[in-house]
Parts: C-alpha cells; sequence; structure tokens
C-alpha cells in the first residue's frame, strides 16, 4: 500500500511539474486568458454580485429582518438568499444558527434549497454575455427560483421554528463588516472564475 502510495504521489507530483512548465512556454495564451477574466469579471461579475450582498448583509447583520413575525422569518430568509447570490443564502442560515434563531439541524436541512445564483449574474452574465440572450437568463434564473421553492417547501421550510429575536449592533459595525464580508465573497468567487478560465482557456490548445 505505501509503495503504492508513493508511486502514485509521484506521478502527481510529475503532472503539477508538467503543468507549470506549460505554464511558462504558454505564458502568453495565459496572460491574455488572464486579462480576459478580470475585464469579464469587472464587468459582470462583481457588478452584479457586490451591492446586492452588501444591502442584505447589512439587513441580516442589523438584525431588522429577525424583528418581523416569526411565521413570516423562514420565508423573507428564504426570498433573500435567491435574489441575493450564493452565498449569501448559506451566510443567512449560518448566522440565523449563531444567534439561535434556527435549529442547526434545520438550518443544514433547508440548505440546499437556499443555494441560488443572483438575478443579475444569471441575467446579465449567464444569458447575455455567454448565451447573447437576456430571456435565456429569465428562464434559467426561473427555473432554479422555482426548483429550489419546491425543495423549500418539500423540506418543511415553510414549518421552520424561530426561536428568539436577533439582537441589533452598533450600526457603523454593522455597516463595515457587511462591505468587509461581502467583498470577501466575491474577490474569492472572482479569482476562482479568472483561475479556471485562464486554465480552460489558455490550454484550449491541448
Amino acid at each position: 500500500v505505501k509503495k503504492m502510495k508513493k508511486r502514485y504521489n509521484f506521478w502527481v507530483i510529475l503532472i503539477f511539474i508538467a503543468l507549470i512548465v506549460l505554464c511558462i512556454y504558454y505564458s502568453e495564451n495565459i496572460k491574455n486568458a488572464v486579462i480576459t477574466a478580470i475585464k469579464i469579471s469587472g464587468n459582470s461579475i462583481i457588478p452584479s454580485l457586490l451591492p446586492t450582498m452588501c444591502i442584505i448583509s447589512i439587513m441580516i447583520n442589523s438584525g431588522i429582518i429577525f424583528s418581523i413575525n416569526k411565521k413570516l422569518v423562514p420565508i423573507v430568509l428564504f426570498v433573500l438568499s435567491q435574489i441575493s447570490g450564493y452565498p449569501i443564502g448559506a451566510k443567512i442560515l449560518n448566522l440565523a444558527v449563531k444567534n439561535e434563531i434556527v435549529d442547526k439541524k434545520c438550518a443544514q436541512k433547508l440548505l440546499p434549497s437556499m443555494v441560488c445564483s443572483g438575478p443579475a449574474f444569471v441575467i446579465s452574465f449567464v444569458g447575455y454575455s455567454i448565451f447573447g440572450s437576456e430571456e435565456i437568463g429569465f428562464r434559467i434564473y426561473f427555473s432554479l427560483i422555482l426548483s429550489n421553492l419546491l425543495l423549500f417547501i418539500a423540506l418543511g421550510g415553510l414549518k421552520t421554528e424561530v426561536k428568539e429575536i436577533y439582537t441589533k449592533t452598533e450600526f457603523k459595525k454593522v455597516i463595515l463588516n457587511s462591505v468587509y464580508s461581502s467583498a470577501d465573497s466575491v474577490f474569492k468567487i472572482s479569482i476562482l472564475f479568472v483561475f479556471f478560465y485562464a486554465f480552460v482557456k489558455g490550454f484550449s490548445f491541448l
């Protein structure tokens, strides 16, 4: 078993070395791909995700959405997760669990239904930039919402018990923390996009 692992690791290392050599040899192709990916990210991904993420994060962190009728809280959380885009849905549930508003097991159960790409991203980037049609983007987005809604109902989202109301914090800290966390999330998404775009386009000649 140890010999097999050593052989496996040896070949994996060779593959990575080969990739590094290819990156150096075809650096011009990769450079152009990275520049293109950064432009796409700056023109579509960041503008479509960052503003919405910041606003909804402020709403969540300020606790305002937890001050409404407890029966409506799960529905509001679901709606926000669908219009805000990934990863706000997961952040909403995580915050609710941390503040003991929603049970951890319940949050884990509902998580699959609260992961959705934002409308601006799906419509403007996927629909218009990739397929050249905003109508296609709308169809994709509404199909995502419909499937998530059915999943949310099937998982008992409407019956989610809200334990307590979120405590408000200083508004300045709320704004700063919301902007920082949103920017961090968008940055990570953009970097992943740039990496995979550069990898695919840079080595498309192979």
